[in-house]
């Protein structure tokens, strides 16, 4: 329990430092006094996704936590992130759906199976399982992320301001997605003032997302120098997905987005488009 506990803080908004350290710790022991603890498995499997960046040992923590345990919701949710990160959109997708079966009374499952949906240009999928988390919890800031995102991207800016708006009246760590959002619609004076809070007070947590922001202004240096300061650790817990991130979708035919993939061990992108 502990291990889990420091796995869910290490990729959250502003974790504890030391959260990969003590979830390691704890997981070790209780391997000691049960080898076959599914749970303890499944927080290695985090540790490695998140935080060591070791893709196969991950891959293979997961596997054995589902082995001993297939109805663990939480471990099917974050190996259909593994997923997603080496291109298994559909096998993600699966996975992330068998996250909702196992578990139906927590909206985070509903709204990530949205988040992937809305990486994989499905918006109007994305923006339906978003309402879906809606339905366990009305103020649920992650649905309001994912369904304002969906929108975004539709070119419907003014329904993704009010879902972004609120999201960060609700959680502050999200307010990013509302400068985020002025900045695709065009409203770059809007989208600077919060840049601009963003950075005066930044933490690890604001680092991709500021990224983001200035990818979409077109500042494609001062992107890729926040995406340095993502990659620094303790890094950004979503930092390896970049490649799947829609706000970079127009730095891949750059040099350094490669670069920083093949830093990561993770595959590059053969034809990016230019």
């Amino acid at each position: 329990g502990l291990a889990l506990g420091y796995s869910l803080l290490g990729h959250g908004p502003d974790p504890p430092e030391d959260a990969y350290i003590r979830a390691k710790a704890a997981a070790l022991r209780a391997l000691e006094l049960d080898p076959s603890l599914a749970e303890a498995h499944a927080s290695i499997a985090q540790i490695k996704l998140y935080q060591d960046w070791e893709w196969d040992a991950a891959k293979k923590a997961f596997q054995y936590a589902l082995s001993f345990n297939s109805s663990l919701a939480d471990t099917r949710a974050h190996y259909s992130w593994y997923l997603q990160l080496f291109g298994q959109t559909e096998e993600a997708l699966a996975e992330m759906k068998r996250a909702k079966e196992a578990d139906p009374l927590t909206p985070l499952w509903s709204a990530w199976l949205g988040w992937q949906l809305w990486n994989a240009g499905q918006f109007d999928e994305a923006i339906n399982e978003a309402n879906k988390s809606f339905e366990l919890d009305a103020d649920f800031t992650v649905g309001f992320f994912v369904a304002g995102s969906a929108y975004a991207s539709k070119g419907m800016f003014e329904e993704a301001i009010k879902l972004h708006k609120r999201a960060g009246e609700i959680d502050p760590n999200w307010k990013f997605a509302l400068a985020l959002t002025y900045a695709m619609a065009g409203q770059n004076d809007e989208a600077e003032k919060i840049l601009a809070e963003l950075e005066a007070a930044y933490s690890t947590w604001n680092t991709l997302f500021i990224a983001q922001i200035y990818s979409v202004l077109g500042d494609k240096d001062k992107a890729f120098q926040w995406i340095e300061e993502a990659y620094e650790k303790p890094s950004h817990p979503y930092m390896p997905w970049i490649k799947n991130m829609p706000a970079f979708k127009r730095l891949q035919n750059d040099t350094r987005f490669n670069e920083l993939l093949q830093r990561m061990n993770l595959p590059v992108i053969e034809d990016p488009i230019m």
